[in-house]
């Protein structure tokens, strides 16, 4: 039987060959001619000459084989609807959807920016856009109109599909205020808006010449047939952006043949999903966990997916369990996040549905800390792994691979890389990191089938962005610090920009290592970060100024020592040692049998590390502040998907009273103070200005309640 590192090796040292024969798992209207061509590098073209189209790999030839079969169920728990569409169906409405497009005058090569909320509709616009060569962008639903608007500046779609409104949580959250406000104030105005009009906001209003009803349209076209068009393979099938911690958006241009051949082939090796089985991915559309893995790769597959709208609890928290039952789930998508909030409910919620069609869950888009994975992968009986990858790369680059070889299950760590990733830790002289070093996690070009091709409209970023980490060797810098330990399993640490800029104010991060045997903290509860300003003599305020810190280093203050301030109070310690905790593993053999590994009490300690916000699969920002964190004189704030923010409370009302031009929070001081409703409905229009007086420990309510719509442009 083959292993993961013999597959692995071969996907790197012969691409031709081992990508030449996955390219078979896709049907081709015209055979490529050359497997990769990468004369120009770091640009790859892959699959080159051939010609193929993602909505008829998806649908087209499916429909011809198993015209009955299920290949869709969208589900609103919102507006309890639930609708299943089978193959021959599904590419009924797409190519209404397609005739519609066409009517409105979009063709090859024209963008389609797609503002929806997670409803059948949405599918079909972005399987429509792939069938005519359009080429389309989505948005997450409600996202705020300034950030609308500068998507709508880089991609200048000819056309934008929307609805009415979204819900969340029972509660109807409007879009086409945000739409047309947005397009006010974008350079650029579509010359078309096709409204999805759900009967959820009674109030909204069209602008004449410009808005048209799907509806109406759709009336028209009911006996529509709409031929595929073909595409060369490094044709561009759709633009997804990405912020990152650059600041201005960037598009993430993803090809054709290339990305239909990477999504079929970790179907057969990854996720293990076959013809006529289900696959539920909880994710949105806005995300790239949603374009591959809710839309295009289970269809390429052969598979049903489910399309919910909805949230883990509504109406109970057993509700994704019973549509597992139900629908016979076979394979599931899902976040860290939301097997976090089921944790806090009765476990009989999961237990009460049958479960037995369910092979394995996948979770990612942030970090899984070893009590949450323990505990879910205990409760349902079956493998949970976790895995790593970013909007660029389009699909996992550590992860699994039960269908090349079952390996041990650990925790904290998304496992090996995936094939066609040339993977290495560096150091930042450009050298390779021995095992247990950290290091940058960087990718050796040529990237592999289905990853970025360039960043929309601008080749020159793509380089300098992602390609100028050193002189020598050319590496693909994920941004992320790594390390790989002797058994070839990765763990992932900090971002290596360690830099997050609110309001003007440059903050820096200091990272917690998560789950990696000998490293600081507790393994058991995974890692928190900290952030401090890098402005004035203080930037380390929340640890007591620079004569403090000296004697601390100098190993002369005894609090410090001891771990403990002036007060008494417990801090952090850099080089503090963790307590052993109870770290285990899962054997190959038997995933359920629990394995104490080997622990070295006087084995060197490594210093403190973490990771920061990224683009894998976002599920949208968090934060929390705590009681315990003011009585501490700090206010703590939960960085989206990964990081603990504290500062002290001084400090950040400082930002408001200081910084002139105040009107927007970065996410990583999004408060749960604001309500998703109105923080997802606000407006750049009617942000507030607020002054909290510098001397204030915690601000006073009035200002609180402004805080809002100054945090809705970028959350």
């Amino acid at each position: 039987m083959t292993t993961i590192q013999e597959f692995h090796k071969k996907s790197i040292e012969n691409p031709d060959a081992f990508w030449g024969e996955e390219a078979k798992l896709i049907d081709w209207h015209k055979p490529f001619t050359q497997v990769l061509d990468f004369s120009r590098p770091p640009f790859a073209k892959w699959f080159v000459g051939g010609e193929t189209n993602i909505c008829y790999n998806a649908v087209d030839r499916h429909a011809e084989k198993r015209p009955n079969d299920r290949a869709m169920v969208f589900i609103s728990t919102e507006t309890d609807q639930e609708v299943v569409y089978s193959f021959a169906e599904l590419k009924q409405e797409v190519m209404r959807m397609a005739a519609i497009m066409q009517s409105l005058g979009v063709g090859k090569g024209d963008r389609v920016l797609i503002y929806m909320p997670m409803i059948a509709e949405a599918m079909f616009a972005m399987l429509a856009c792939t069938r005519i060569g359009a080429i389309h962008s989505v948005v997450f639903g409600g996202f705020a109109s300034g950030s609308l608007a500068t998507r709508i500046d880089d991609a200048t779609p000819k056309l934008v599909v929307s609805s009415d409104a979204g819900m969340r949580a029972g509660k109807a959250v409007p879009y086409k205020g945000l739409l047309d406000e947005a397009i006010e104030l974008a350079e650029h105005k579509p010359a078309k808006v096709l409204m999805i009009d759900r009967g959820l906001d009674k109030d909204f209003t069209k602008v004449a010449g410009r808005d048209v009803d799907y509806a109406t349209l759709r009336t028209q076209f009911m006996d529509a047939d709409v031929p595929v068009t073909w595409l060369e393979s490094s044709d561009p099938s759709y633009i997804l952006y990405t912020s990152g911690t650059t600041g201005k958006p960037k598009g993430v241009q993803r090809d054709t043949g290339g990305y239909a051949v990477a999504l079929a082939s970790t179907l057969k090796y990854i996720f293990c999903g076959g013809e006529g089985e289900t696959f539920f991915a909880t994710s949105d559309i806005g995300w790239v966990v949603g374009h591959s893995y809710i839309v295009y790769g289970p269809l390429i597959g052969g598979m049903c997916t489910i399309m919910y709208e909805g949230t883990p609890l509504r109406p109970d928290p057993g509700i994704w369990w019973q549509i597992v039952e139900k629908y016979k789930v076979n394979v599931m998508f899902s976040a860290p996040t939301a097997a976090r909030v089921l944790k806090k409910h009765d476990t009989s919620y999961m237990h009460k549905y049958d479960l037995s069609a369910l092979k394995h869950l996948f979770l990612a888009g942030e970090p899984l800390d070893q009590p949450t994975h323990e505990w879910i992968m205990t409760e349902l009986g079956r493998p949970v792994y976790d895995n790593y990858w970013q909007t660029e790369t389009g699909w996992p680059i550590l992860g699994p691979m039960p269908g090349v070889e079952k390996t041990e299950i650990r925790y904290g760590t998304p496992n090996f890389p995936v094939y066609g990733y040339n993977l290495k830790i560096f150091r930042e002289d450009g050298t390779v990191c021995e095992p247990d070093e950290k290091g940058i996690v960087g990718i050796l070009p040529p990237l592999p089938p289905g990853c970025l091709t360039t960043v929309w409209g601008d080749d020159a970023r793509f380089v300098s962005t992602y390609f100028t980490l050193f002189r020598e060797p050319q590496v693909y810098s994920s941004f992320d610090w790594g390390i790989k330990d002797k058994d070839g399993y990765h763990y992932i640490l900090g971002r290596t920009d360690d830099v997050i800029n609110v309001a003007g104010h440059r903050l820096g991060t200091r990272a917690n290592r998560r789950g990696h045997p000998g490293s600081f903290g507790d393994r058991r509860s995974g890692r928190r970060w900290c952030c401090r300003s890098t402005q004035g003599p203080d930037a380390d305020g929340f640890r007591g100024g620079q004569e403090r810190r000296q004697r601390r280093h100098a190993g002369t203050d005894r609090g410090a020592r001891e771990g403990r301030d002036e007060a008494g109070r417990r801090q952090p310690r850099r080089d503090r040692p963790p307590e052993p905790g109870p770290l285990r593993h899962r054997s190959a053999e038997d995933p359920f049998r629990q394995t104490p590994p080997a622990f070295d009490p006087g084995a060197r300690r490594r210093p403190r590390s973490g990771r920061s916000d990224d683009d894998r699969g976002s599920q949208g920002p968090r934060a929390v502040a705590t009681r315990s964190g003011q009585r501490q004189g700090l206010i703590r704030t939960r960085r989206a998907r990964r990081a603990d923010i504290r500062l002290p409370p001084a400090r950040v009302a400082g930002f408001f009273s200081s910084a002139p031009g105040v009107s927007v929070l970065s996410r990583c001081l999004v408060a749960a103070l604001t309500p998703p409703d109105f923080c997802a409905g606000a407006s750049p229009g009617l942000q507030a200005r607020t002054t909290i007086p510098a001397t204030s420990r915690t601000p006073p309510a009035a200002a609180t309640s402004n805080w809002a719509p100054a945090c809705s442009a970028i959350c």
